[in-house]
């Protein structure tokens, strides 16, 4: 009789409980969806940031955001901007600054962001309100493609399937500081639409450093059946000044003072993907990117000219300038404009089944740069520029 007992009030037991299933993060270990896996089966230390991390400190630039709370990642602001940071990890750098050794690949939605000029990698370009997750992956992986010697970021963006609803966030701060970003998705069938747009505005703590920074996202997408699709574009357009390091002389006498102005960078962005999946089977999947990206640089240095010797007069009312202490060519405005295309795709096939994960595929990309420079002779005025 106990035992008819216990046999009949388990099962009501059990189904009197909530039973909860463990929660299984994933993260991918290629550019493009496909070769997905749970986080404790991949031999290496993985980070990742998600949704509710990139929300709770949207406010932060990229770089910052990344070093704040990725371990093993440090930011240098060596060029005076936060949108122009070194993001280094184990020795290897991500860095906006043409002729840093760069070691660490990018991509977002398996499109790779590494310019093709120096594998500069520029992150106001990123469109930081549309980013859902971002996982480190470590290591010199072949997946990624050359020069991934340190390890590999993969960005993910949202969809009107994944991030339903609107947002819009407005803040400001000291120097001028201020902010605006809006965000919109929604899925109506198997058609997805998300938008997102941001601006960044401050005048900046130094003297003569403001910085601007507009980006906006779009993205359609379908989800099918068997077959999903995402049509991507990206746009930035921003202006950003990074003055030079203060010798330690004039740092004592006036902290937010300048060396030489202007140091001035300006990028123009246009990106353009598609990527699709389709299911094979239940276990077996293809995948597939396509992708043209242009960007356009235009810089402005204002430098010391290393060509002046300096043996003139500096001072008096027969010096150059008025008297006010300068000399004819003693400083030089340096100008780049840069034209940087890039193009390709890629094609995987992966099966997973309960004791193999596997994944076949190619990438190609191509690229052009065309680039120029100019020099101009000149004097420092009594602002140094």
């Amino acid at each position: 009789m106990l035992a008819v007992l216990l046999s009949t009030m388990v099962p009501s037991l059990a189904a009197a409980a909530d039973i909860e299933a463990p929660t299984v993060e994933v993260v991918g270990l290629s550019p493009i969806k496909g070769l997905e896996q749970a986080r404790d089966e991949v031999p290496a230390h993985v980070q990742s940031l998600g949704t509710r991390v990139l929300r709770e400190n949207r406010l932060q630039p990229l770089p910052e955001l990344l070093g704040s709370r990725i371990s093993g990642i440090n930011v240098n602001e060596i060029q005076g901007n936060p949108y122009q940071a070194d993001v280094n990890f184990r020795g290897f750098s991500a860095s906006p600054l043409l002729g840093t050794p760069q070691g660490i690949s990018v991509y977002q939605d398996g499109v790779r962001i590494n310019e093709p000029f120096g594998d500069t990698v520029n992150w106001d370009l990123v469109p930081r309100a549309a980013v859902s997750s971002i996982d480190l992956i470590p290591g010199s992986n072949p997946l990624f493609g050359l020069n991934t010697l340190g390890g590999a970021l993969s960005i993910r963006t949202k969809d009107g399937f994944t991030h339903p609803g609107a947002a819009l966030m407005a803040g400001g701060g000291s120097f001028g500081r201020r902010e605006l970003e809006a965000e919109f998705g929604g899925k109506r069938g198997d058609l997805g639409l998300f938008a997102a747009g941001s601006s960044f505005r401050e005048d900046g703590w130094r003297d003569f450093s403001p910085s601007r920074v507009a980006q906006s996202f779009l993205k359609l997408s379908q989800q099918r059946g068997p077959l999903e699709w995402d049509l991507a574009y990206t746009h930035a357009d921003t202006d950003l000044v990074g003055n030079g390091l203060l010798p330690e002389s004039m740092l004592q006498a006036r902290r937010q003072g300048i060396f030489t102005k202007p140091d001035n960078t300006r990028h123009r962005l246009h990106l353009l993907s598609l990527g699709a999946s389709y299911w094979l089977d239940d276990k077996a999947r293809l995948t597939g990117t396509l992708y043209h990206r242009s960007n356009r640089v235009r810089t402005l240095n204002g430098d010391a000219n290393d060509a002046f010797e300096g043996d003139a007069a500096l001072d008096g009312s027969a010096g150059a300038n008025g008297g006010l202490g300068f000399n004819t060519d003693t400083a030089a405005s340096n100008r780049t404009a840069t034209e940087q295309r890039g193009w390709g795709g890629a094609l995987q096939w992966s099966r997973i089944d309960d004791n193999n994960h596997v994944a076949f595929g190619l990438t190609a990309d191509f690229g052009s740069s065309t680039f120029q420079q100019t020099t101009e002779l000149g004097i420092f005025d009594s602002q140094r520029g």
